[in-house]
């Protein structure tokens, strides 16, 4: 018992560091190697393979940040945040019908979900320029 409530205070401070780095410009690195150590002793928290997932996502390292929300949405796949996050990755990514698949899981989760049906509009504006340009 003792050594789970060291675990889960380990985890808070590695998050909250985490979160802090991520916010720093020029830190990403940084918080990718907080992220890191944070799973070594937590490898299945989805919480952390998420928040791995933003900070690679916004390194531009579509590929590693995809691994890690995958990774996330196994452990918790009812989660709003988890399915908007990744498709805005896809969006990123150009990916568009994978993005408007998890977008779509968000808001069948949160229907009001405001963040994700702003980014599900902009998705369909693209859809239908990248349509309009082709005729």
């Amino acid at each position: 018992m003792a050594e789970q409530l060291i675990i889960t205070r380990q985890y808070r401070v590695i998050k909250l560091k985490l979160n802090f780095s991520v916010t720093l410009a020029g830190k990403l690195e940084a918080a990718v190697d907080v992220a890191r150590e944070a799973l070594r002793y937590l490898p299945h928290e989805p919480g952390i393979h998420f928040l791995l997932g933003n900070v690679l996502g916004k390194a531009d390292r579509f590929k590693e940040a995809e691994t890690s929300f995958l990774r996330a949405l196994e452990s918790d796949p009812s989660s709003c945040s988890y399915h908007a996050n990744i498709g805005v990755l896809y969006h990123r990514w150009k990916k568009l019908k994978k993005a408007e698949f998890h977008y779509q899981k968000a808001l069948e989760i949160n229907p009001t979900h405001k963040t994700t049906l702003d980014n599900l509009q902009k998705l369909k504006n693209v859809k239908q320029k990248q349509a309009n340009s082709k005729l």
